[in-house]
Order: structure tokens, then C-alpha cells, then sequence
């Protein structure tokens, strides 16, 4: 909750002083200055979340009990293209938002310029390495970055100099957190054009743009239980999806549907990779086959065969977007493993 508008006295000379603007290289320091917190503008957040309470809190109270570290380097700006009496936020979102919390009517920051965009995209990773009395880049902002500067195109979409970059706005991290930083980026950016590929909250929202149910029960516009996986077989939804249809199936389980996709799927393997997700998939039904047989003291053959699974396959979601000659995307709604229009069985 924000207080009572606080009028913060600042010390450029001593912030200078104690803070020199010592920048690397194609970073070019202009001006530090103090400008009122409604001249700058907020929409180049580098983290992959919003702002989280546990970050913002302990910066908030070292602010109450030391007020202003005049050690620690100010938050970084550019002039913005539109309005040169604004100024872009690029790194102290956090310290931002405690300053907000305080009421602050002013803030102090530095005025840079960058010598290309891949150098300041990689300004606003590197400023948080460093963590006190900021908050350090989790994985999931470091694979925002690289989708972000590809998008740009100030990266390569390709692993070599995704790689490079990492080297350094990931700088803190070992080759092996680096691997998994591409693994993740590569489920929100495929480097094939003609690929889509998902992630968790993703395949979720794509589901809801199709109009379909997803993460259980989670799209109030319709009804059922579903739930999207990468794999055919997951033991967590296995148990939380029986839980919700034994609540809703009244003397039997209510159905269930799951969605297939692939996280970082390739052209000529999408197929394949679909039949694998099928054969995954027959697992739920044994588990629960090998349950109800182990619960009732049974032989597993008779109970194959009078058990009615309430998981049922509801088709991949469309990842491969290849237009035709017509400028028509391939996929545009649930599929098979041919990539055909899904029809329920």
C-alpha cells in the first residue's frame, strides 16, 4: 500500500562520488539527475513475472531504516523516441516499486545510451547479476531476455549465439543452468519458423483462446475437467484429475480430457513425437487398471476389460503454423498425430 507522497532529498555529487557511473563497454553514460517518478515510464520490464511482494519488501524497509545507499548504483534510464522529457526504466523495477510503496515523488537514475540493441538488451540482464539491494535474474526472466532480444533481433534465433548471450547477461551461471536457460527459452521460441511450441501456461492459454477446458477446471466459460501435458502420461494430474472426477462423476468418474503437445517440437519429427505422446498416454488407463486390480485382490485381465478409464485423449494442441500458398496456417485448432483436423472418437 502506498503512503503519503515523501519528498526525498538526493546527493548527486556524493552518489557520484561513491557510486561512479562506471559502465562497460558501448554503454555511454550521459547524465545522472533526479526526475519525478511520473516522467518515467515502465514498460520495459526484463523479468518474466510481475513484480513479487518478497522482492520488493526487504528493499522497502532498507529504505525505511538507511534511506538512500549512495554505495549502490542507481537505477538506469534512456531517453525515450517519443518524449525526450520522458525516461525509459531499464533496470531497479524492484527498487522502483519499494519507492513506490514510500510515496516517493522523485527518484535519482542515470541516463544512458547504447552503442546497438543487442548491447543494451544485455545491459538489462547484467545489472542484475548483482544482488543486494537488488533482486538477481531467475531462469524464467533470462529465457524471457533471449525471446525478447530475438524478437528484436538483436540475438540470433539460433543455439550458438543464444549460447553467447548467455555468456553474458547469465554471467553468475554455470554451463549446465545456462543448458536448461535454452531448454526453457526454446519452449516459448522455436528456431524453426513454422513451429509453435508451449509451455505450461502457454498450452493453458491457447486452450482458452480456442475456447476449450484447461488446468482442470480453470476456464469458467465451460464445462468439464482437461487438462494439457507434454507428456502422455503425468502421475500428478493422474491423481488430482481422479480427485476432481470422482467429485463431479457422481457413482462413476467423470471424464477427463487431456491435451497433447509438444514443448520444442521439430518439423520432421512432430509426427513421431505425437505417436510417442499416444503410446505415453495408454499408461493412465493401465495405472488405474493396475490400482482397482491391486485395491481388489484382482487378476488384472478381467479388470481390463470392465474398467472404464475416465481419461480421454482430446487432441494436440496446433503447433506447426507452415502456411500454404493460400497464406492459410496449416494448424489453427486441435489436431491427430497427422496433424488432421482432430475428430472425437
Amino acid at each position: 500500500m502506498q503512503t503519503n507522497n515523501t519528498s526525498i532529498k538526493f546527493d548527486i555529487p556524493r552518489s557520484l562520488k561513491e557510486s561512479p557511473p562506471i559502465y562497460p563497454e558501448g554503454v555511454t553514460f550521459k547524465r545522472r539527475i533526479v526526475i519525478n517518478r511520473n516522467n518515467i515510464i515502465r514498460q520495459f520490464q526484463p523479468r518474466n513475472l510481475t513484480l513479487q511482494l518478497d522482492n520488493i519488501a526487504p528493499i522497502r524497509i532498507s529504505y525505511e531504516v538507511n534511506s538512500i545507499l549512495y554505495d549502490q548504483p542507481v537505477k538506469a534510464t534512456e531517453v525515450n523516441q517519443e518524449d525526450s522529457k520522458k525516461l525509459n526504466l531499464l533496470a531497479g523495477y524492484t527498487r522502483d516499486a519499494a519507492e513506490e510503496e514510500l510515496g516517493w515523488d522523485a527518484t535519482m537514475v542515470d541516463v544512458l545510451e547504447f552503442d546497438t540493441p543487442r548491447i543494451r538488451r544485455e545491459f538489462m540482464y547484467t545489472t542484475n547479476i548483482v544482488q543486494n539491494p537488488r533482486t538477481g535474474n531467475t531462469n524464467a526472466d533470462l529465457a524471457k531476455g533471449i525471446v525478447d532480444a530475438i524478437n528484436e533481433g538483436s540475438v540470433k534465433n539460433d543455439d550458438i549465439d543464444i549460447l553467447a548471450f548467455l555468456d553474458v547477461v547469465a554471467a553468475d551461471k554455470t554451463e549446465k543452468q545456462k543448458a536448461a536457460i535454452l531448454r526453457l527459452a526454446r519452449k516459448l521460441k522455436s528456431p524453426y519458423g513454422n513451429m509453435m511450441p508451449f509451455d505450461g501456461p502457454r498450452a493453458n492459454a491457447r486452450l482458452k483462446e480456442l475456447g476449450y477446458q484447461y488446468g482442470g477446471q480453470s476456464n469458467k466459460d465451460v464445462e468439464g475437467i482437461a487438462y494439457a501435458r507434454p507428456t502422455g502420461y503425468s502421475k500428478g494430474v493422474f491423481w488430482d484429475a481422479l480427485e476432481i472426477a470422482k467429485k463431479y462423476g457422481g457413482t462413476t468418474f467423470a471424464p477427463v480430457t487431456i491435451y497433447g503437445y509438444i514443448e520444442n517440437p521439430k518439423p520432421s519429427e512432430l509426427k513421431a513425437d505425437r505417436k510417442s505422446w499416444l503410446e505415453d498416454f495408454k499408461k493412465m488407463k493401465e495405472k488405474m487398471i493396475d490400482i482397482v486390480a491391486f485395491g481388489m485382490d484382482m487378476d488384472i485381465a478381467p479388470v481390463r476389460d470392465t474398467i472404464k478409464s475416465p481419461f480421454v485423449f482430446g487432441g494436440f494442441l496446433p503447433q506447426d503454423i507452415t502456411t500454404n500458398s493460400s497464406n492459410k496456417i496449416r494448424e489453427t485448432n486441435l489436431v491427430d498425430e497427422f496433424g488432421n483436423p482432430f475428430v472425437k472418437k
